[in-house]
């Protein structure tokens, strides 16, 4: 009985702590500007990080335009149906 008991409890913690953190999650400070429309305050932080990309590259940078790109056209194909 104990050993179900933890079985399903583990079972119950992944599969309810994946999808509220598929529900529950957000932009994050690096596109706030970009979905909100409003002064983006990290504007600064992402002008140097973009910077330190062209002279060292960091794989940060590429990433979170790659995921931008796919949320953008995710949200078009969307409207466009």
């Amino acid at each position: 009985m104990r050993s179900q008991f933890l079985m399903t409890l583990a079972l119950v913690w992944i599969l309810l702590g994946t999808g509220m953190a598929m529900a529950m999650s957000s932009a994050g400070p690096v596109y706030s500007g970009r979905v909100t429309g409003l002064v983006d305050p990290y504007e600064p932080l992402m002008a140097y990080l973009r910077m330190v990309d062209g002279e060292t590259s960091l794989h940060a940078i590429a990433i979170q335009e790659s995921l931008w790109t796919s949320y953008d056209r995710v949200g078009r194909d969307h409207c466009d149906a």
